[in-house]
């Protein structure tokens, strides 16, 4: 899954059209939030039964099958073939991908003018990344998956159900409600694909950045009154 998670969003960023490839590189968390409603839907149906547990485990093979068979079925994309010089290869993906009927050679162009540019870089990019103009980036692709998860996302998501029981719900009542917070997580996700690239994402992650911190401070003094209301 770890492995799926970081593959996917970049086979899908190669392969997408430059006007539409922000809106379909949401489509992986998009199909993640939704296989996660399924899931809460089966598990929430099936919660009176001893056996539904079984059901929503051995249920998991259906999209694991999907995937294996549709990993052998698309092609590499066009970006791995010209950097590997297989340039035939690379015009027939573009057609297979972009259709028979548009013209693909400016595109194919433009792949082998900057995988040129990109082999003629004589420095180690590993070394080239430590230097100082480069630092913040550095520093903010570390920082940002980093505080993601401090975040406490993952939790939540994961084990929404365990976290509604022990705010006092009952089996039934957590278990929908994680089904309500993954259709809000889809609708966020639905949202963000359709303003990406429109308005940049530079523009989204900042925008996001600002609400989720106004979130997590509103949070975290809603928690020191109630704390001191109670010390009183």
């Amino acid at each position: 899954m770890l492995q799926l998670e970081k593959a996917a969003p970049l086979y899908l960023s190669e392969i997408a059209p430059p006007k539409w490839r922000g809106a379909l590189s949401t489509s992986f968390p998009f199909f993640l939030g939704f296989g996660i409603i399924v899931a809460g839907c089966i598990n929430y149906g099936t919660a009176k039964h001893t056996w539904g547990w079984r059901l929503s485990l051995g249920l998991a093979v259906v999209p694991a099958a999907v995937i294996t068979i549709g990993a052998f079925l698309i092609t590499d994309t066009p970006n791995s073939l010209v950097e590997r010089g297989k340039i035939e290869q690379a015009k027939k993906a573009l057609h297979r991908i972009r259709g028979s009927s548009i013209d693909i050679e400016p595109e194919l162009d433009e792949l082998i003018r900057s995988t040129k540019i990109a082999k003629s870089v004589q420095q180690e990019p590993f070394k080239t990344i430590f230097k100082r103009e480069y630092r913040p980036h550095l520093v903010m692709a570390l920082a940002i998956p980093f505080f993601q998860q401090v975040t406490g996302i993952n939790i939540i998501a994961f084990y929404s159900p365990n976290l509604f029981r022990s705010l006092g719900l009952g089996h039934n009542a957590s278990l929908l409600s994680a089904i309500i917070l993954g259709i809000v997580n889809l609708a966020s996700i639905l949202v963000s694909s359709t303003v990406i690239d429109r308005f940049g994402r530079r523009f989204l992650f900042i925008t996001g950045g600002i609400i989720m911190l106004v979130c997590l401070v509103s949070e975290i003094i809603k928690n020191l009154t109630i704390y001191s209301y109670y010390d009183l």
